[in-house]
């Protein structure tokens, strides 16, 4: 029963534990281990092959040398890269593991863990094209006030490269009484929880310019509340252009009473 519920917990989490015989290359996985390299689980749990047989082409240098060092008594193997699975899909994994020594320091087996990253690096890549690609400013800001990220748009508007932005305080940009009265209670507010959208003039040292900017926390998980996400668009000569068609409509409309 508890091998049962430890190979559930492991399915759940896409992770798998193997050991590695250094005498003779066996190498006994878990039957979630199995399936993160595509393999049907035997009753045995054995690989006639190694892991490494498994790893992408482009990586297999790399690992081969984590390995080898860790054999030799160098830093613990950990690591992420790439496997091939025997019908070509390529999956994106994490691997630690440690060396067992016997007493006179010779190394006799590895131990480890593998899970499967590849659902959680692709959403990764997702949300950075989003953010990336988006046409409105976007930046993250963590409950210290201080920036973690921003996209290309939000360089543009400060004319300045993210370097130069992320670890800076909000108020390094906005100064800081336009931080307190108007940046900081809108901040707090989503650092509590709420997720807002308003629209305002700002003014500050680029000019005036009226924004629609939306605030929404960002959370590592269910309790945890870590920064707040801020998008910014620009709505200046939208209500530029709606104001000079509205003062041009009621010029026109006074020149026709006055005839």
């Amino acid at each position: 029963e508890s091998e049962r519920k430890l190979e559930e917990a492991q399915r759940m989490a896409h992770l798998g534990h193997w050991e590695a015989d250094l005498d003779s290359g066996r190498v006994t996985a878990s039957e979630e281990a199995f399936r993160i390299h595509g393999l049907q689980w035997p009753e045995s749990g054995q690989l006639a092959g190694r892991l490494l047989d498994f790893v992408h082409p482009d990586d297999r240098e790399r690992v081969e040398q984590a390995n080898e060092a860790g054999v030799q008594g160098g830093p613990r193997f950990d690591m992420e890269y790439r496997v091939v699975r025997p019908d070509g899909e390529v999956r994106v994994v994490h691997n630690s593991a440690d060396v067992a020594r016997d007493p006179s320091g010779r190394p006799r087996r590895f131990f480890g863990i593998v899970q499967d990253m590849t659902e959680l690096r692709r959403a990764e890549y997702l949300t950075r094209q989003i953010f990336e690609s988006a046409s409105d400013g976007m930046a993250v800001i963590g409950r210290d006030y201080r920036y973690q990220r921003v996209n290309a748009v939000y360089e543009r508007n400060w004319r300045m490269p993210a370097r130069k932005i992320v670890g800076r305080h909000v108020a390094d940009f906005f100064g800081t009484g336009f931080f307190e009265r108007a940046v900081k209670p809108r901040l707090d507010r989503c650092l509590a929880g709420e997720q807002f959208t308003f629209e305002d003039w700002f003014t500050t040292d680029r000019g005036r310019h009226y924004l629609s900017v939306s605030y929404s926390p960002l959370r590592l998980d269910s309790e945890r509340l870590k920064a707040a996400l801020v998008i910014t668009r620009d709505l200046t000569d939208h209500v530029l252009a709606s104001e000079a068609l509205r003062e041009a409509q009621e010029i026109g409309r006074a020149s026709c009473r006055e005839r």
